[in-house]
């Protein structure tokens, strides 16, 4: 170690060693609209979130460890004040979070229930702390 530089080789990168590089949020994809559009929601209804993040170089990353969380929160709906209470998401059968090799695209596919809030919010917490959110209302 000189001047507090560790050098070293390695033969290949892991999972967790390719999450420590900058990626960013492309956006939510069809069917839904992102922030500041509210997007409809039925009851009971599967709501596919689809988003696609890329790497500095504008590569796709396909790691699903990049998402840490996705949760379900209820906001007034006149003005957006938030209710404190986090919930988790329920999925569609046995889906869960996938990623589509052929769309380059993370799929969640949320199943709602049948007492969805009037108005809510979906938080998507990706690696490295980054909130993304999309919002809904009950039809």
């Amino acid at each position: 170690m000189d001047n507090n530089i560790i050098c070293g080789t390695v033969t290949s990168f892991s999972e967790f060693a390719m999450l420590e590089a900058a990626f960013h949020f492309v956006g939510f994809l069809s069917p839904l609209e992102n922030p500041p559009v509210v997007n409809s929601v039925k009851a009971g209804q599967s709501v596919p979130l689809k988003f696609q993040l890329i790497d500095d170089n504008g590569g796709y990353l396909s790691n699903l460890d990049a998402v840490t969380g996705i949760w379900l929160q209820q906001v007034e709906c006149t003005n957006s004040q938030l209710n404190n209470d986090v919930y988790t998401t329920n999925t569609s059968g046995d889906s869960g979070l996938h990623y589509d090799t052929e769309t380059n695209q993370f799929i969640y596919t949320w199943k709602t229930k049948k007492n969805i809030p009037d108005c809510s919010r979906i938080i998507l917490e990706l690696y490295n702390s980054f909130l993304q959110e999309v919002y809904f209302e009950k039809k």
